[in-house]
């Protein structure tokens, strides 16, 4: 970006989902409803209902804290999940942005929430007071760049 250039806000970047994790998302919902199913056929109608209850449940808690994108702002960093959740984290707050893929993005962190949904493209809001964010952008330099340009650029107004 030039100089004296304004920039556009919010800079979005999407959530990456590996393929090995919708499996994993997949056993949430089919297996109540399998086994819903099966009681069904058996004549327990009320258990049935029961675990269709259940697997709706369990479907609406993942779509409403699964991320959907990651959005940079020239005050925030707003992390948007399902339906009209989302929450934000000051930059005042966060120190800087590191790359965390791998096995690093799903080991306990001191204080932390993992919101990772990918094992490549992992990055972590890295905040010394506070919860620090695990988090997985489509493209995690061009977020850290983002971020990092917005933090400094709020430090040096």
């Amino acid at each position: 970006m030039a100089s004296g250039e304004e920039q556009d806000w919010p800079q979005r970047f999407s959530a990456r989902y590996d393929r090995a994790l919708l499996p994993v998302l997949a056993i949430v919902p089919v297996l109540p409803l399998t086994r819903a199913a099966f009681l069904w056929a058996d004549g327990e109608a009320g258990l049935a209902a029961g675990l269709l209850v259940i697997a709706t449940l369990g479907s609406l808690a993942l779509w409403a804290v699964l991320p959907r994108a990651f959005e940079v702002w020239p005050d925030r960093v707003r992390i948007v999940l399902g339906g009209p959740f989302s929450f934000s984290v000051g930059l005042d707050s966060i120190e800087g942005v590191e790359p965390a893929p791998g096995v690093r993005a799903i080991l306990p962190m001191r204080w932390g929430a993992i919101f990772a949904t990918s094992f490549k493209t992992t990055v972590r809001l890295r905040r010394p007071k506070g919860v620090s964010y695990m988090i997985s952008p489509r493209d995690p330099a061009g977020f850290s760049e983002s971020v990092g340009a917005a933090i400094a650029k709020r430090r040096r107004s």
